[in-house]
């Protein structure tokens, strides 16, 4: 697990805010990450992480797009999503945020 800085609202195990800090696992923080949900590590990996706990589900991605605050992180949530629910999830979400 890895330490990052939370910059955009996130639902994980409780709602984090800009400025918290959250543990992650590798395949998530990668994710996360590229998103711009969360910043640049602050940690190194804990021993025995396997790294293998991206998430998958639409709802979950759906729970991430619905506290997305910036339209750049809504594009790169959109980047190789093929899902209508999580499509139309990033669209509604733009037009809730002006983008």
């Amino acid at each position: 697990m890895t330490r990052y800085k939370v910059l955009e609202p996130l639902a994980a195990d409780r709602v984090y805010q800009p400025g918290e800090m959250v543990e992650l696992g590798e395949a998530d923080g990668a994710w996360l990450l590229k998103s711009g949900v969360v910043g640049e590590m602050t940690g190194s990996p804990s021993p025995g992480s396997s790294g293998t706990d991206k998430p998958t589900a639409a709802a979950d991605l759906i729970a991430v797009v619905k506290q997305t605050a910036s339209v750049g992180a809504l594009d790169n949530l959109a980047a190789g999503e093929t899902r209508k629910t999580v499509l139309d999830a990033i669209a509604a979400r733009r037009k809730e945020i002006g983008g």
